[in-house]
């Protein structure tokens, strides 16, 4: 039994209202994704699984996205999480938006600490928080603020380009 078929029989002994459905890929290849859809009372969420690379969950308020919001290494994390959002409704984040408050807790930084750096309320930083984009220049204020320099590259096969000057005045 692979990891996901472990997490699929977790889950549902451990929310037995709930409906879960897995899908093997057809035909099965050693880099295929599985998917696991995990529905109770009207709330979704979707796993994606690759062999090899971890998992990816998704529990929009609407539609479906353009991958896995979240992303676990392994099916004891991710039962965790999918068990947190099926119990409370919970919707996941894309990662857009929760990697400058993820940032900002890592350098134990709180948005009133943030807030005065930027000379902006503690309000105007949850929101930038939630964004879903922002602008390079927003980003690279909220870095500096916290002590840091924001680098942009881009990544290729061979190799990586620093992107100088954009965002800057």
């Amino acid at each position: 039994m692979n990891d996901i078929e472990l997490l699929k029989d977790r889950l549902a002994r451990e929310v037995p209202d709930a409906t879960v459905v897995l899908q093997a890929p057809n035909p099965p290849r050693p880099t295929s994704a599985w998917w696991l859809e995990v529905e109770r009372g009207g709330h979704h969420v979707s796993v994606e699984w690759k062999p090899g690379r971890g998992f990816g969950v998704t529990s929009p308020a609407e539609g479906l996205g353009e991958g896995a919001d979240e992303a676990y290494d392994d099916a004891a994390s991710t039962a965790r999480r999918v068990l947190s959002l099926l119990r409370r409704s919970g919707r996941t984040a894309s990662p857009a938006v929760r990697a400058l408050a993820r940032l900002r807790r890592k350098r134990r930084i709180s948005q009133e600490d943030l807030a005065a750096a930027l000379k902006i309320r503690q309000a105007s930083v949850s929101k930038m928080e939630r964004r879903t984009d922002m602008h390079v220049s927003t980003l690279r204020k909220a870095v500096a603020a916290m002590g840091g320099e924001l680098e942009i590259g881009a990544r290729f096969p061979d190799g990586v380009i620093k992107i100088e000057d954009i965002g800057e005045a």
